[in-house]
This record gives C-alpha cells, sequence and structure tokens, in this order.
C-alpha cells in the first residue's frame, strides 16, 4: 500500500508540473492571438472587396453557415439566405476596417475594431459611416469564419419626431 500511495503522489507531482503556469499560458494566448490576425484581416479584406463589387455571395463565404449577425435598427440575422438578401440590398459600397485588436484561443478568436463605410443610397448624396464593430470567428476547416458580428455607427441618434398636433 505505501508504495502504491508514493506511486500515486509522484503521478500527482508529474502532472502538476506538466501544468503551465500563468505566464506560459498567456504567452501561449498572445502567440494564438498574433497568428490569428493576418488571416482575420484576410477575410475582411476579402468582404471589403466582395462589398466594392456588390457581390453578396463573396462577402457571405466570410461567416459561417449558422452566424448570427446583429445590425444595428434590425432584428438577428441567422440564415445564410436572409443574410445574402440584406448583402445585396445594400449595392455595392466600399468599406474598410481596422483591426484594434485579436484574442485567440485554440478554433475561437474575437476580433474588435473600427469601420468605415462609403456609399451612395438611391437618390441621395455620397455619405461616409464610421463605427465600431465587435466579432467572433470560428476555425473551420483551417480557414477563420465570422460566426458573430455585431457593429453600430458612431454617428449621434437623430433627434426624436415631434408627436402630432392634437385635433380639436
Amino acid at each position: 500500500m505505501t508504495v502504491r500511495r508514493s506511486l500515486g503522489l509522484l503521478a500527482l507531482c508529474a502532472l502538476a508540473a506538466c501544468q503551465p503556469t500563468a505566464e506560459q499560458e498567456a504567452a501561449r494566448i498572445r502567440a494564438a492571438s498574433d497568428s490569428a490576425k493576418t488571416p482575420i484581416e484576410a477575410q475582411l479584406a476579402r468582404f471589403a472587396r466582395g462589398a466594392a463589387a456588390g457581390d453578396a455571395d463573396t462577402m457571405a463565404a466570410v461567416y459561417t453557415p449558422n452566424a448570427m449577425v446583429m445590425p444595428p435598427n434590425m432584428p438577428a440575422i441567422t440564415t445564410t439566405d436572409s443574410l445574402k438578401a440584406m448583402l445585396a440590398s445594400s449595392g455595392p459600397f466600399n468599406i474598410s476596417f481596422n483591426v484594434q485588436s485579436v484574442w485567440s484561443n485554440g478554433t475561437v478568436a474575437t476580433d474588435r475594431g473600427t469601420y468605415a463605410v462609403t456609399m451612395t443610397p438611391p437618390g441621395a448624396p455620397e455619405m461616409t459611416l464610421r463605427g465600431k464593430y465587435l466579432a467572433r470567428w470560428e476555425k473551420v476547416n483551417g480557414e477563420w469564419l465570422m460566426t458573430d458580428d455585431i457593429w453600430n455607427d458612431d454617428a449621434p441618434m437623430p433627434p426624436p419626431e415631434p408627436a402630432p398636433a392634437r385635433r380639436r
């Protein structure tokens, strides 16, 4: 029994010695995050090329099939067909992304940054919108794809419309 107990303690000590320190774990996550940043930036550039061409298929290809896209002032989009319809309705537009940070652990990553979109709505002059976004990515078959996407503009909310006048 004493030999078994000693072997058990020795095994536990060996396992404990194999556990990474907090510093090692932080370094591993930093390396994974740095490694994920370039392919995520490439996917955002792919999205931008699709946007400039008005190509909803190219833009949607950056997302997983079960992605949740949460645009401002709209219900969440949860199907690829709905996503493609929303993107197609936007027409061609120019978008640029500034990736501020990427955090990655294994096959998941989170990307936070800013964007600028320039578009010309039908019957209106060209306009540029600026804002921020947060996206969650998953590595699927070696490719980083967006699975959650939320953004909002920096423009202030428009003032409320006045209440209709009462009839007397």
